[in-house]
């Protein structure tokens, strides 16, 4: 797959804005705020989603003045600043006149980028109102026979389910979407080093006539073959490749996510401001749920977590970092015991550990967020000794043998594959630095695209519902921020990947999920209530005529973020999951032919016109020295043929030609 990831990007991404922004309004509608302020809010809202068409549909009226997308935008933001000034909370008026001039000033600088500035509009507004149910007083909720706590086992099913429910999901969309194979030379290098590891070996022998068999991110150094990727990702693939069944670790890591986004979705719930502080138990899991729901029906999220990529495993090792952080740091409500203390220890040192062995740049710049908040916890005395080090002590570990694996490979500490990419793989291996021209932040802050990649995982949503925390949940938000910042920093910075990728939608920010998907939890937890509420209480108790049609809109407001959700999804499933089984079938349907016509014991060569990518993509074959058994290898164009006849003298040798369906003739000498 090829960015933009869909063959209809336009229409995929009005999809996602017009059902966010139908969520956006059905916020607006449980916020205490005047009709005005509602109404302006409202509007800016649909100015806001309408602006990238507007002008084209302004064209076709007949007037001569242009209407640019920017200006539209800026009349949108002026409105939903004129309702915060109406709102006459000083608080909301002031962040929303620095959100004014702020979009305002990336509307004259950015260029190009129509679609990532309306969607950036959109996150804004959402920031804002959010900012709104933060400044409001918290409503009573009305007293019930309820438990004072959550019980535990209740919460520990929940998270089960999460981990069931988001592998099996990953499994179907790796099976009958992704059909359990590969879509890059990215996905074939990690498989190729977790075989390398299942044999206990941290690099294979360079085989004979090795060009002909050498892959495009599996590198011939030193005398030594072994795929570019740091050791984390191959690592964790490691059981599942013992067992024969590599695609299953995608799928594995999805549920590791879904279960931590389960437990930080209460843990958010639980502190939101919109609702009464003595949050009730029902309250606080259903946060964690639609927490989960909203991940799960991001087709980006699935998609990834089906592939063998390993940005979903990423963003689970982040999340369990945060998770073990908050727990530590006292953010439970209670005092754990020492040895429970030991257990998240322990989680703490292998997620940090693992998230730097598997991509050391997301590691380094989503760790500043956890590093800042482990020091203030350190300086309030909010650990203990005993599980700092037990962290400290299994993160040497896991880094000690990441960096031995290393020098292995490389013959020098403190190396990766990545420093020799430059050189060996020039055209795209190269990693360099730069400040991006006005019209390529697109690439680094991908809101255009993550629109409809990510959908229903919306920054508009998710920051309303995040910014509503408060307490000691505010620590989560602490290790966002300055976390994620540096995370976009560094790719928007880097020159590699401007103007194109390969991948399952824009992988390299997917952490950035995380954070959205708990705000969108929370914020429909609380349209949820607002509708719960309603319904509980008669008509005419201790009510005016006028508050009755107010919450007759509250109530109708979850139908509608529910209606919003499910449209979204719908619409864009066949714009997002059909063109990566396409996309699958034609890199691999050299592979499929031969399932089809199995042929022992044989080399079959395939051209240039055979990968739809780069001809190095198609050799996906084990390590030739510790799987000599495999029954088929796949090579490029022999050259020169006798090296092949000589050192394989027991295979028969095939070429393949291009076309549909693929044919397979033997090779003459």
């Amino acid at each position: 797959m090829m960015s933009p990831y869909t063959p209809q990007p336009f229409d995929a991404f009005m999809a996602a804005e017009t059902s966010v922004g139908v969520m956006l309004g059905a916020f607006v509608s449980t916020l205490p705020v005047p009709m005005v302020t509602a109404g302006l809010f409202v509007a800016g809202v649909a100015l806001a989603v309408v602006a990238p068409q507007l002008g084209e549909f302004w064209s076709g009226l007949g007037f001569l003045t242009a209407l640019h997308t920017t200006d539209v935008l800026d009349v949108a933001a002026a409105l939903v600043a004129l309702g915060a000034l109406v709102t006459r909370r000083t608080s909301v008026a002031l962040a929303s006149l620095a959100t004014q001039g702020l979009l305002w000033k990336l509307t004259n600088f950015i260029k190009d980028c129509d679609n990532e500035l309306a969607a950036a509009h959109l996150a804004a507004f959402g920031l804002l109102f959010g900012l709104c149910a933060y400044a409001s007083p918290a409503v009573p909720e009305a007293p019930r026979d309820l438990p004072a706590e959550t019980d535990p086992r209740e919460e520990e099913r929940d998270d089960a389910v999460a981990f069931l429910v988001a592998t099996a999901l990953a499994v179907v969309v790796c099976r009958f979407v992704e059909h359990a194979q590969t879509d890059s030379a990215d996905e074939w290098g990690y498989t190729f080093q977790a075989a390398l590891f299942a044999k206990l070996h941290a690099y294979g022998a360079v085989p004979p006539c090795g060009e002909t068999f050498l892959h495009y991110w599996v590198f011939d150094y030193m005398g030594r073959r072994f795929a570019q990727y740091t050791p984390g990702w191959p690592g964790f693939m490691t059981p599942f490749m013992l067992a024969r069944v590599p695609w299953l670790a995608g799928p594995v890591s999805l549920g590791l996510l879904a279960a931590a986004v389960s437990r930080l979705g209460r843990r958010a719930t639980a502190a939101s401001s919109t609702e009464t502080s003595t949050s009730s138990p029902a309250r606080v899991r259903r946060g964690g749920r639609l927490a989960v729901l909203m991940l799960l029906l991001s087709s980006t999220m699935l998609i990834n977590g089906a592939s063998r990529f390993p940005h979903v495993f990423v963003a689970a090792l982040y999340a369990w970092a945060v998770e073990a952080l908050l727990t530590l740091g006292g953010h439970s409500g209670k005092a754990l015991p020492l040895r429970i203390q030991m257990r998240w220890a322990l989680v703490l040192g292998a997620a940090t550990s693992l998230l730097l062995a598997t991509r050391p740049g997301d590691g380094g710049t989503l760790g500043v967020g956890l590093f800042l908040y482990f020091v203030y916890a350190v300086s309030r005395r909010r650990l203990r000794w005993a599980p700092i080090l037990g962290a400290a002590a299994l993160f040497a570990v896991i880094a000690g043998v990441a960096l031995v694996i290393l020098r292995l490979q490389l013959g020098a500490w403190f190396k990766t594959g990545y420093s020799i990419a430059g050189d060996l793989r020039a055209n795209i291996g190269k990693v360099s630095w730069s400040m991006p021209k006005p019209n390529e932040f697109k690439w680094g802050v991908p809101l255009g695209t993550g629109a409809y990649c990510w959908f229903p995982l919306s920054p508009g949503l998710g920051l309303a519902g995040l910014i509503t925390l408060k307490g000691p949940a505010r620590a989560m938000n602490f290790m966002f921020f300055f976390s994620f910042l540096p995370l976009l920093a560094l790719y928007t910075a880097a020159e590699q990947g401007r103007g194109w990728d390969f991948g399952y939608g824009p992988r390299y920010e997917l952490p950035l999920a995380l954070p959205m998907a708990i705000g969108a939890g929370v914020a429909l937890t609380h349209i949820f209530e607002f509708a719960k509420r309603w319904a509980q209480e008669p008509w005419g108790q201790g009510r005016e005529a006028q508050a009755q049609g107010g919450d007759v809109i509250r109530a109708g407001a979850f139908a509608l973020a529910v209606a919003a959700v499910v449209v979204g999804v719908v619409r864009l499933a066949p714009l997002t999951y059909v063109p990566v089984g396409v996309d699958v079938r034609a890199h691999n349907r050299l592979k499929d032919a031969l399932a089809k016509n199995p042929i022992p014991h044989a080399i079959v060569f395939g051209g240039p016109a055979m990968s739809n990518t780069d001809p190095r993509d198609l050799p996906e074959n084990l390590p030739l020295d510790l799987y000599p058994d495999e029954d088929v290898l796949i090579g490029t164009e022999p050259t020169p043929a006798e090296c092949i006849r000589q050192h394989f003298p027991d295979r028969k040798l095939y070429t393949a030609s291009a076309g549909e369906p693929v044919k397979i003739f033997p090779l003459l000498r």
